[in-house]
């Protein structure tokens, strides 16, 4: 389920590589000369509020967009999530609705009959889709990972000309990878329609306005508040 191991690939080695390298020659934040050192002692690059933020926070919000994008597509072919634990479908070792689905499998929900020729493209649909939904939502989201409390908007959304090449040549690898024939049948993929798309613009929007809130707060709290010693990375 989720994504093609080919599609990962994609993601570690192309989509993500150009947007994570531009951060490393991001601009610094204008209040930088007002922050306190740093506390070798204490304070850590990798912390756990960073990681909070990291798995909890923007990890719950990207995954929640994937999911809906991948049960959306599925729904498109009168599939839901709960069919693939239904009769049939949740036997050991089956091997439906993948890219080496061999065999027809009835739905019982439905009573409908899927091919493997359909099940292999359904899969593909899924996976794309989000895999689209992921890769949009990173690209929405490295905006708001260039500055710690700043906002955006202050430090400049085009100051790092990089970020901005970064994230077109990703775009560029995502569509080259999920709507290109011949590219399609060696990563796994399948030609889809607007709904990851719009997955995963909405789910970078609700990270850039969670990040926009919490960064004002931050910024107006008074010193040792609690809020931000628990959620400022």
């Amino acid at each position: 389920a989720g994504l093609t191991a080919l599609q990962v690939l994609t993601i570690d080695l192309g989509t993500e590589m150009g947007p994570a390298i531009s951060l490393a020659y991001e601009p610094a934040e204008g209040d930088l000369m007002d922050q306190k050192p740093r506390d070798p002692l204490k304070d850590r690059l990798v912390s756990p509020v960073l990681l909070l933020y990291s798995y909890v926070t923007s990890g719950v919000v990207i995954s929640i967009g994937c999911i809906l994008a991948y049960m959306f597509t599925y729904g498109q072919h009168d599939l839901l999530l709960s069919d693939f634990h239904g009769p049939g479908l949740d036997a050991p070792g089956g091997d439906f609705f993948s890219l080496t689905a061999s065999v027809p499998v009835e739905v019982q929900r439905t009573g409908r009959t899927y091919s493997a020729a359909e099940q292999r493209k359904i899969f593909s649909e899924a996976a794309t889709a989000f895999y689209i939904t992921l890769t949009m939502t990173q690209f929405c989201h490295i905006w708001v990972c260039k500055t710690r409390t700043s906002s955006l908007f202050e430090h400049g959304m085009f100051a790092n000309k990089l970020t901005v090449y970064g994230v077109a040549f990703g775009l560029a690898l995502v569509i080259f990878f999920s709507y290109v024939p011949g590219v399609q049948s060696f990563v796994g993929s399948a030609t889809v329609g607007w709904i990851p798309w719009v997955c995963g613009i909405a789910a970078g929007s609700v990270l850039w306005i969670y990040n926009e809130g919490s960064k004002w707060y931050f910024r107006r709290a008074k010193p040792g508040d609690v809020l931000v010693r628990m959620f400022a990375w």
